[in-house]
């Protein structure tokens, strides 16, 4: 149990701005800690939640609290997954060569087309939230969003570097699996069938991004899992809206 709490605060550390202190981190801990990662997605999402119920009861009717929401959203998690989502957009959508697409992966400054990959993705998040009559959907979002980013961890191999290799490929098939059979679950008993088939299509269009961006860049790295959760949460509140 003691173990288990400190991955959860290491998932917690690294995945949003929650204070939970200094952790002991050790070489591993992000693998290892990746089976709490769908559990750190669902309190992000119960606070999202809590924003969004607490603008709408002061802003009824407005897109005050859609617009609020994704900021404070993209603020709790530290504007980690959006980085990568900018990032990844800056490289594939960049007419160059493998080499040079990765370059510009690595490049910390914002090109046009990642400022236009943000910008169209949070529009896509507020227009979604103003059309959301469910707020939980926020915590299936939230929580489909993490167990994307296992899906990418155990389908996909590592890369040769980075922070990515702490985590992709070391997820087990258990892991997601069970994941995915929880959050399907939960999207069942929320939205019934219909819930159920447009999480398995959200999985669905991670896994063909995945092999999108592996083709480009050649391998998925940090930044891939990061835009994998943003694509997943986006894909989520717009198909349960729709």
């Amino acid at each position: 149990m003691r173990e288990a709490a400190r991955l959860l605060r290491v998932a917690l550390s690294f995945l949003t701005i929650f204070p939970v202190g200094n952790p002991e981190f050790r070489k591993g801990d992000l693998g290892r800690s990746a089976f709490l990662f769908p559990l750190v997605g669902a309190l992000l999402g119960m606070s999202v939640w809590a924003c969004y119920a607490a603008f709408t009861y002061i802003f009824p009717g407005t897109l005050i609290p859609p617009v609020v929401t994704a900021a404070v959203w993209v603020v709790l998690t530290g504007g980690l997954h959006l980085d990568g989502w900018a990032d990844v957009c800056d490289a594939i959508f960049s007419s160059q060569d493998q080499g040079t697409r990765n370059r510009v992966l690595k490049d910390s400054r914002i090109g046009v087309f990642g400022a236009a990959g943000m910008f169209f993705l949070l529009g896509l998040k507020v227009a979604a939230l103003h059309g959301v009559d469910l707020p939980w959907v926020l915590v299936i979002a939230t929580v489909a969003g993490r167990v994307s980013a296992l899906e990418v961890g155990f389908f996909f191999p590592p890369p040769t570097g980075g922070l990515g290799k702490e985590f992709i490929g070391t997820v087990s098939g258990l892991t997601f699996f069970s994941w995915v059979l929880i959050c399907g679950g939960l999207a069942w008993w929320m939205g019934g069938a219909a819930g159920a088939l447009k999480t398995g299509m959200t999985f669905i269009i991670i896994y063909i991004f995945g092999l999108m961006v592996r083709r480009s860049l050649g391998s998925m790295g940090g930044d891939g899992v990061g835009a994998s959760v943003e694509l997943a949460e986006v894909m989520m509140l717009v198909l349960w809206v729709a």
